[in-house]
């Protein structure tokens, strides 16, 4: 069922939270009981409700409710593949993803005779790519963007690279983990680490974003 969201225009991400699915592997019977002879457990009576939860991060610019937009809500879509291809008796909970605002903040060491504009602009799409294709719950990671920043032609340094981080757009999401109320900026070399049912998002025109250039 996951395959054919993430076919529905719009979805970035998708994943289930299933807090009662699989094994429990820490339990203490788990490593003496005997498979092959018992039962590990009851299995669910067909027509019994079961529910979990299908956290679904959505691409910039696409409504999450008819009343967002003009085009197709990514929520309608996504309830119709659920509808389709869910068994008998399982109900899921479909929600929106927690997208957290990323910047950066550093100091540029550039080469003489280099625009530092082109250079700044190159930097964020470079930035912006490479965040776009992180997942949930993904850490977006400090070394990954020194090393993007040092690739752009006539960047001789980076200094003091500091990511950024934006509240949660949407408190009533929350796996444990998330963090809520202003902006927060990290430590030099620490990493921007999300909850499962975060998503990270580059916005070439955040105001979380300080490139400063200084001469070699």
């Amino acid at each position: 069922m996951l395959a054919r969201i993430l076919e529905v225009p719009g979805v970035r991400d998708t994943a289930v939270f299933d807090p009662l699915g699989g094994v429990d592997a820490s339990r203490g019977v788990f490593n003496t009981y005997l498979f092959g002879q018992h039962a590990f457990t009851t299995g669910r009576r067909t027509g019994s409700p079961y529910f979990f939860d299908i956290v679904v991060a959505v691409e910039p610019g696409w409504p999450w409710r008819q009343d967002e937009g003009d085009i197709p809500a990514v929520y309608d879509k996504v309830l119709d593949v659920v509808r389709q291809w869910r068994p008998v008796s399982v109900f899921p909970d479909i929600r929106q993803a927690n997208q957290v605002d990323v910047g950066i903040r550093a100091t540029l060491v550039v080469q003489p005779g280099h625009d530092p504009n082109a250079i700044r602009g190159a930097i964020l799409s470079a930035v912006h790519a490479g965040v776009d294709r992180l997942r949930l719950g993904r850490a977006v990671l400090h070394s990954d963007l020194v090393l993007t920043v040092r690739s752009i032609a006539g960047v001789v340094d980076v200094q003091n690279l500091r990511l950024r981080r934006g509240a949660p757009l949407f408190a009533e999401v929350g796996f444990g983990g998330a963090v809520f109320g202003g902006a927060v900026e990290l430590s030099v070399g620490e990493n921007l680490t999300l909850a499962a049912d975060e998503i990270a998002y580059f916005d070439l025109d955040s105001p979380l974003i300080d490139l400063q250039v200084a001469s070699p």
